[in-house]
């Protein structure tokens, strides 16, 4: 989608008018490559996603 219709499109989905702008600016920022991992840290879940994607969908529903 172009990015002029990010903040609106987000807004439609139901999310706040400042929380879709700072998303857009977090897109805006991914894409345009100001966004790299700090250090060498790195932390990997033993949670699958289905299960993740799961409890986020019946928080949602």
């Amino acid at each position: 989608m172009p990015r002029a219709a990010w903040t609106d499109t987000l807004v439609a989905t139901g999310l706040p008018l400042r929380a879709a702008e700072l998303l857009g600016g977090l897109y805006e920022a991914g894409d345009a490559g100001r966004l790299a991992p700090a250090g060498d840290r790195q932390v990997r879940g033993t949670t699958p996603i289905e299960e993740t994607l799961g409890a986020v969908l019946q928080l949602v529903a």
